[in-house]
């Protein structure tokens, strides 16, 4: 899955740039959405399709490729 990144220096840097935080995403940041809806803060979240993808749900496109 990752042949076409290994190896090419180029191709990591474009995907970052496209990620509007400008970083790639970090376990912890998945996990702290996580540990908010197994909390009782989240008693009434049911049903929900929760896309932890640093924005680019809400740009409707995806990274650019090399």
């Amino acid at each position: 899955m990752s042949d076409g990144i290994q190896g090419n220096d180029a191709r990591p840097a474009t995907f970052v740039a496209g990620i509007p935080p400008g970083r790639p995403a970090e376990p912890q940041g998945v996990g702290d959405v996580l540990a908010i809806l197994a909390s009782d803060d989240a008693g009434f979240v049911s049903a929900l399709n929760l896309p932890v993808n640093g924005e680019l749900s809400a740009l409707n496109r995806h990274p650019p490729q090399a």
